[in-house]
């Protein structure tokens, strides 16, 4: 009898909890999946980079590391629900992102997102962000071995 496999694509996001006090029918998050791991990259590599915002909601404090908790306290103690950071370089110069603005944007990259216009090593214009560039993993599932969500899951722990 031949092994029959299911092939799903899953977009990962972030639990619902990290959506709290959101407008009805709207997410805080915007578009809660998690980028791809290299989306962050791609964006702060751009040759020339012009313009740069990040949008950082407070993360989750049960499953954030040191920087996030750090960054959640600073602004729950501010009372803010959203922090966003544009950066505009100056005329025909490229934004140098310092360590506190990459570490900004990579936890912005998964509690908000990350965008940013310039250009490539070729020269061409770049408008990129953290939001079309979901992360996506290709799951083998056997039926008769798993469930399907026990694939998901297997695959998930992964990917942490």
């Amino acid at each position: 009898m031949p092994l029959h496999r299911d092939f799903a694509t899953i977009r990962f996001s972030q639990p619902t909890s990290r959506r709290r006090n959101h407008e009805p029918g709207q997410s805080e998050r915007g578009d809660a999946a998690e980028p791809e791991k290299d989306a962050l990259d791609e964006i702060l590599g751009l040759k020339s980079l012009e313009h740069l915002v990040i949008e950082l909601v407070p993360p989750n404090p049960d499953d954030a590391d040191e920087i996030e908790r750090k960054l959640k306290e600073r602004l729950k103690k501010q009372n803010v629900r959203k922090q966003t950071v544009q950066l505009d370089a100056e005329r025909n110069q490229s934004i140098k992102p310092d360590a506190e603005t990459v570490a900004l944007a990579k936890v912005a990259a998964s509690n908000g997102k990350v965008t940013a216009t310039g250009h490539d090593a070729a020269g061409l214009k770049q408008e990129l962000s953290t939001v079309d560039k979901p992360m996506r993993e290709r799951v083998l599932h056997d039926p008769n071995v798993e469930t399907l969500f026990d694939a998901l899951r297997r695959t998930a722990d992964t990917l942490r």
